[in-house]
């Protein structure tokens, strides 16, 4: 399929050059990801916040032209964090990156600021992780959440979730997405509060027309039509979920890991629900997962 290929091709078509604020930039595989994003045009003048001195150390290994880049000296991860968002609210930049700091202390200075940055009316932000991709054994896109931020989600937080996970699809113009409420099993069980929220959450945005929602529903029956035809599954999905929901962190970021380690797809995760995106990757993430989510960052 190659989906980022062409989602790259087409922000170099079509893009509107977007300014990267990145706090604590001082990190090799994340720099060489900024300069790759600049090279290719996704990006330009990037703000980076963090040590200067080890900043333009990094710059110049990797053969930057210092003058492409605007770097702000700040002493302490809370400091480059708070002037990052400045950043954002100033204008100057587009969305946040993560380098060397802690999700929390980002998350800390954004929620400073909340109202600032909140899209609702009241003035409140509710963060979810979404990670788009693209699957190498059946070749095809998917989105998910939440692999990285809510813990134990309820009804109520897997509601939001989806919104956060739809806006991602809907910027991405995938047309109209199925999503799965996903479980252990595809039945419901007493025993098994995903289960039960997913039946609840069925019944509350059925009649949701920018989408279709069903559950609960095992990964299998959610991504294999087979699996789906063998247990004989009715519904709306059939082994062809768009958007799968987590139950909780743990398989939400074990599913994600799984993709990363066991198979060659390819992935990109952004944090979602303020005004701007934040890309937020794992220190073990690669380049070329850092880029990806540069750009997804970058078009959403």
């Amino acid at each position: 399929m190659n989906f980022f290929s062409q989602l790259l091709a087409r922000c170099k078509e079509n893009h509107v050059k977007k300014i990267p604020v990145v706090v604590c930039a001082q990190e090799d595989e994340l720099l060489k990801a900024i300069l790759r994003a600049e090279g290719e045009g996704i990006i330009t003048s990037p703000i980076l916040a963090g040590d200067r001195e080890e900043i333009v150390k990094h710059l110049l290994q990797n053969g930057a032209n210092l003058d492409e880049y605007q770097i702000i000296h700040g002493e302490g991860k809370e400091k480059c964090s708070e002037m990052a968002v400045q950043s954002i609210l100033s204008g100057a930049g587009d969305f946040l990156v993560k380098g060397l700091v802690d999700t929390s202390i980002i998350l800390k200075a954004i929620l400073n600021k909340k109202e600032e940055l909140s899209k609702s009316e009241n003035g409140e932000i509710f963060f979810s992780h979404v990670t788009v991709a693209e699957l190498d054994v059946i070749d095809r896109v998917i989105v998910f959440g939440d692999a990285a931020m809510n813990i134990l989600p309820d009804v109520e937080t897997k509601i939001k979730i989806i919104e956060n996970c739809y806006s991602v699809w809907n910027a991405l113009h995938l047309g109209t997405p199925k999503i799965a409420l996903l479980a252990a099993k595809e039945s419901v069980s007493k025993k098994m509060i995903a289960t039960l929220d997913a039946q609840i959450i069925t019944q509350n945005l059925s009649l949701d027309e920018r989408f279709i929602v069903e559950g609960p529903l095992a990964l299998d029956n959610a991504l294999s039509k087979k699996s789906a035809e063998i247990k004989g599954i009715s519904g709306k999905i059939q082994g062809d979920a768009d958007i799968l929901i987590m139950p909780n962190i743990e398989a939400g970021n074990i599913f994600y890991k799984s993709l990363c380690y066991l198979t060659e797809s390819e992935t990109a995760g952004i944090l979602v629900g303020a005004k701007v995106p934040v890309v937020i990757t794992s220190r073990a993430d690669d380049e070329e997962s850092k880029f990806l989510s540069i750009v997804l960052a970058s078009v959403i």
